[in-house]
């Protein structure tokens, strides 16, 4: 039997640390669990909201009017070169029990919060790999129906998949697979990586994913806010894929500008944070008790009591500095609820 609180905060299920109540919430660690939920949520019309580790989430002020429900589901299995783990597994735990395995693939996703079933459907990515790259299948409920989909069959684009885009039907993430295998060869070609180990007289002599874990850590302990002590949702928005022919242009007054290559034909990814901190000077600006962090404008901080309404107003007054300044429309990330 579930229990079914009522009026819970959630700024205190959010890393933004803002948020009204949820008018009920459950935390499931079973699908028993989950199907009761839905029996519940269900029989009272209300609208349902799945909550993973609230990583990548702005609560608004007013709460939720419904039901949330928390993935708990926990458990990781190495079953031959695949980690199946659960929907609820916090996310780092997982890319460190498989490099303290000597498994790799998932190492350049280290530090990166929130829940395995999260990742899966936020499609997150760091240092040149994503989820998608990485995924064996994906088991979700789907109607009732417990289904297991192929990363063919789940959408995946930039920061988003089928389970953030369906209309009209809710997938709910149970678990997933992914690949772990004892010899693989390191991602290393993202910049950031390479600076880090091209600053170093001698590199180890093997670059196992226990070194690769390690040098990602630090390099988002340099430019990241700890998580722990500040609220943030870490990078507040997407980094923006634009033509060619418009990255020409802005490449012609911004020469600096870097750019990275998609798969879409005739575009690029241009960085947001880069975008923010050289064009419009906003790294480390204040808006009373939200700001961008001094190290990565690209990052919101609730620097104290903020509200939801203080850090939607900032993120407004960014997106109309960028389209001003570059004709580019800022996305926002963080999933507003």
């Amino acid at each position: 039997m579930i229990e079914i609180k009522e009026h819970i905060a959630l700024a205190d299920h959010g890393t933004f640390r803002v948020g009204g109540p949820a008018r009920f919430f459950v935390e499931a660690t079973t699908l028993a669990d989950i199907k009761e939920a839905l029996v519940f949520q269900r029989a009272a019309s209300m609208p349902l909201f799945v909550l993973g580790g609230g990583s990548n989430m702005l609560f608004s002020d007013g709460g939720f009017d419904g039901l949330v429900l928390k993935m708990c589901l926990r458990g990781i299995v190495h079953e031959g070169d695949e980690l199946v783990a659960g929907a609820g597994v916090t996310w780092d735990d997982l890319v460190a029990y498989a490099v303290t395995r000597e498994l790799g693939g998932l190492e350049n996703l280290s530090g990166i919060p929130g829940t395995v079933g999260g990742a899966v459907v936020g499609n997150i990515g760091a240092y040149g790999k994503e989820v998608k790259d990485i995924l064996r299948w994906v088991e979700i409920l789907d109607g009732g129906k417990v289904r297991r989909l192929l990363p063919s069959e789940c959408a995946f684009v930039y920061r988003s998949s089928v389970f953030k885009t369906s209309v009209g039907r809710q997938y709910i993430v149970l678990r997933a697979a992914f690949n772990a295998k004892k010899q693989t060869k390191p991602i290393l070609n993202y910049p950031d990586l390479l600076r880090h180990f091209n600053a170093r007289d001698t590199l180890p002599p093997t670059l196992t994913p226990a070194v690769v874990r390690r040098a990602v850590l630090e390099i988002r302990a340099a430019k990241l806010p700890d998580i722990r002590k500040v609220g943030t949702a870490g990078s507040f928005f997407k980094n923006p894929i634009i033509s060619i022919e418009q990255y020409t242009e802005l490449k012609k007054r911004f020469p600096e500008m870097p750019s990275f290559p998609v798969a879409e034909a005739g575009r690029v990814k241009v960085p947001a944070g880069w975008i923010l901190d050289k064009i419009c000077g906003f790294k480390g600006k204040r808006w009373g008790a939200v700001g961008t962090y001094e190290q990565q404008a690209l990052v919101l901080v609730n620097w104290g009591d903020a509200t939801a309404e203080d850090v939607i107003r900032a993120a407004d007054e960014i997106i109309a500095a960028v389209a001003a300044a570059t004709n580019i429309t800022l996305e926002r990330e963080v999933e507003y609820v």
